[in-house]
């Protein structure tokens, strides 16, 4: 089953299971994250800078966060008719191999940067989740921007 978010402006669909954590702020930039029982967890942050300089700098902060055994590659997605740009990172945190995306696009004059992980051995099971949640976010947004 779903649940749906649908609060400082964004509105996007997550499993009923995960859990919802949100900054309590109505100034910019704004984020919420979403928490599956094992961990993964699914992100999205707005705000009205450029959405790849945002992107960048949280790649940046990921990979001084995780130096060792940190690598990443550039990646581009089409969800929901958009174009989305930014990098699939592979790091290990304590004996966990884990695996990350960035992605960074704009809707109605708003950058969006969504940022979703889980440990490696799960990702790709957890993928799909994650493009669902995406989905439904970016559907939203693009019929703002429309």
């Amino acid at each position: 089953m779903t649940a749906e978010f649908n609060e400082m402006g964004l509105n996007f669909v997550y499993p009923e299971n995960w859990e919802v954590a949100q900054e309590e702020d109505s100034e910019f930039p704004r984020s919420v994250s979403v928490h599956s029982p094992t961990g993964a967890f699914w992100s999205v942050s707005v705000d009205r800078r450029d959405s790849q300089a945002m992107a960048d700098e949280m790649l940046d902060a990921m990979r001084r966060e995780y130096e060792t055994d940190f690598e990443f590659e550039t990646m581009e997605r089409t969800l929901a008719g958009r174009q989305l740009r930014g990098y699939e990172l592979h790091f290990t945190y304590v004996d966990l191999v884990v695996t990350a995306c960035i992605l960074a696009t704009s809707a109605g004059g708003l950058a969006h940067v969504l940022l979703f992980q889980a440990e490696s051995r799960d990702f790709d099971q957890l993928s799909p989740v994650f493009d669902a949640m995406s989905l439904s976010l970016l559907q939203e947004r693009g019929a703002e921007a429309s």
